[in-house]
């Protein structure tokens, strides 16, 4: 068992896992304790209810997520539109793996939210919301860069960001319902079809 100092930590750790896997609805406050090593007397210490938690369980994705796929994907190391389809195949490698490894294909854990939780409950719309706009600002910056560049035409860069976050988010929706990787694969090699290429 963990020290109490980071019994939080492991709360909203475990949460995330939880929450990604198999939705929030079907985790009760009971098993992420145990899973978490914490007495459920100490969870409602640290949140006032199991939403709360939610929120800060989509932090922690979000954190981890945007330092170490987000802004490799999105280095300026290569040309934007290479950024974009960097990103894709990221995205593609990582879900491929996880099927491989028999984890199954959970799809995005901000999309799952949103989809479970975000119309009846104002925090995690908010917190869906926040990421999804600064996920679109990736997509944004690569675009504005691309243009400036000359190789794309686009007079709407926020609207063109927008369709690429909606279209990452049907394409892993579909891999989800599918079972299969190969979507993200081969939709994938698309996204960048959707711009004005010049």
């Amino acid at each position: 068992m963990g020290r109490t100092s980071d019994a939080r930590e492991r709360l909203i750790e475990v949460t995330a896992e939880l929450m990604h896997a198999r939705g929030f609805n079907d985790v009760g406050v009971q098993e992420i304790c145990a899973t978490a090593g914490v007495q459920k007397g100490s969870f409602y210490h640290f949140f006032k209810s199991k939403d709360q938690l939610a929120t800060a369980a989509l932090d922690l994705h979000w954190s981890n997520t945007r330092n170490q796929f987000w802004r490799l994907a999105f280095g300026d190391d290569v040309a934007p539109l290479d950024r974009i389809r960097r990103f894709f195949q990221m995205a593609y490698f990582y879900f491929k793996r996880a099927h491989d490894e028999g984890t199954g294909i959970w799809g995005c854990p901000f999309g799952n939210a949103a989809l479970e939780l975000a119309a009846g409950n104002d925090a995690v719309s908010e917190k869906v919301m926040m990421v999804f706009s600064d996920a679109t600002a990736f997509f944004r910056e690569a675009i504005e860069d691309a243009a400036r560049r000359g190789d794309i035409n686009s007079s709407d860069p926020q609207t063109d960001a927008e369709s690429l976050w909606a279209f990452y988010e049907g394409i892993l929706l579909t891999a989800k319902a599918r079972r299969d990787p190969e979507v993200i694969r081969r939709l994938g090699q698309q996204a960048v079809q959707f711009l004005d290429v010049a």
